[in-house]
């Protein structure tokens, strides 16, 4: 195997990490041997950006649901720092 095809793979595993499809990693990895593929790799990963954004936002409004419903039991959180 050469530091290439490690590269290669590399790249293969951080798209997946980060939520890429088989078939949306697969035209990344095409894109990286075309020429000028800059800007077309660049909308790829905009978008992704985009989509884990929206997703990161619906998970802080259910996270802010669900710290709702946990006041609505215990009340409010005691001060730290301070003295009775």
């Amino acid at each position: 195997m050469t530091m290439r095809d490690l590269d290669q793979l590399s790249l293969m595993l951080t798209l997946q990490d980060i939520g890429f499809q088989s078939g949306q990693i697969e035209q990344y990895m095409r894109l990286m041997n075309a020429e000028n593929s800059g800007p077309q790799r660049l909308i790829m990963l905009d978008a992704k950006r985009r989509e884990m954004l929206e997703q990161l936002h619906l998970k802080e409004k259910q996270l802010d649901r669900l710290d709702f419903l946990r006041y609505e039991i215990t009340g409010p959180a005691p001060k730290k720092g301070r003295k009775s």
